[in-house]
């Protein structure tokens, strides 16, 4: 699940994430993405994955973009979120995805987000998703997250788990287990855990002739949730 918020204008996160499930898959995310002080409404980001099943591996990389449409400070956020995955080993496209992200800040210690878009696989096909996820805030270092999501191809799903930030806010370090469906499985989908590290610490300097007002880091409950396996539930 994503939200509305994108990295404060001159900082970038790199954000790192492995899944395995019970069947024996496993992912491996490496996620970097950065806002620059003279689009302070656009995420610029790439991710590179790679994964493990039935003996067999494969590495993807891509390259997502997220607008910004309206601030969470103004009572709601709203945001566009793209991305495009290539495939090394094929040399083709694999994968591509439109979601629209929205976030409610309901108070200070609960933020709800809700997901809804389009997704493409080469296996797949075309398919709708939607989902929702709730960010709790259990003290200043601790955090709640508790997601469900389904897509118009193959069955419902969920995760949970728990959000520890570090290092002034700067470092997010996440715990998470769920039932992750996919498309292909006729009999009921493997339960898979996840974990996940995400720093924001690097800023840009900012381009000649812009002023840049230095902003934190997003962090629980205003940071984003996790997110399905690149946007895919």
């Amino acid at each position: 699940m994503d939200d509305a918020a994108i990295e404060a204008p001159g900082t970038c996160h790199l954000e790192n994430w492995i899944s395995a499930g019970t069947d024996g898959a496993a992912l491996l995310n490496l996620g970097p993405a950065c806002t620059t002080p003279a689009l302070p409404n656009i995420e610029l980001g790439g991710f590179l994955t790679h994964q493990w099943h039935d003996n067999a591996a494969e590495t993807d990389g891509g390259l997502g973009l997220k607008l910004r449409l309206r601030n969470e400070e103004r009572g709601w956020g709203l945001a566009l979120s793209t991305a495009a995955g290539f495939s090394a080993k094929r040399s083709r496209m694999e994968s591509a995805s439109v979601i629209v992200p929205l976030t409610f800040p309901v108070s200070n210690a609960l933020r709800i987000n809700v997901n809804a878009g389009w997704q493409w696989t080469r296996i797949e096909r075309h398919s709708l998703f939607t989902g929702g996820q709730a960010e709790i805030a259990l003290g200043p270092r601790l955090g709640l997250m508790i997601e469900g999501f389904t897509r118009s191809k193959g069955k419902a799903g969920g995760q949970g788990g728990v959000r520890w930030t570090i290092d002034h806010k700067r470092i997010d370090v996440d715990l998470l287990m769920g039932h992750m469906p996919t498309a292909q499985r006729a009999t009921p989908s493997p339960w898979a855990s996840r974990s996940g590290v995400k720093a924001s610490s690097y800023r840009i300097p900012p381009a000649p002739g812009i002023i840049s007002r230095r902003g934190s880091p997003r962090s629980p409950p205003s940071r984003h949730s996790c997110r399905p396996c690149r946007r895919h539930g």
